[in-house]
């Protein structure tokens, strides 16, 4: 009763590390940083998806841990906290 490819059980896989990590991020206070992640659907995405895939990945995480010190709140009175960035 398996309708899945296993292929795209992966891309589930990926997709539902990245969503999850994203609510991290966004629901918590700014000083928590739960952008490390990203790393396990970027890793995990460099042995199944094409070299360009994995880039714009990557370049979409960063985006969206710059992005989580303005979005809650703007909060760049802690070097530490941009420092975690």
């Amino acid at each position: 009763m398996n309708y899945l490819h296993p292929k795209t059980k992966i891309y589930l896989l990926i997709v539902a590390i990245f969503i999850l990590t994203i609510v991290l991020e966004y629901s918590t206070p700014v000083v928590y940083v739960f952008s490390y992640f990203y790393i396990g659907s970027i890793i995990l995405a460099s042995y199944y998806l094409p070299y360009r895939a994995v880039i714009a990945m990557t370049i979409l995480a960063i985006i969206l841990a710059i992005l989580n010190l303005f979005i809650p709140q703007i909060k760049l009175d802690s070097y530490p906290i941009i420092a975690n960035r």
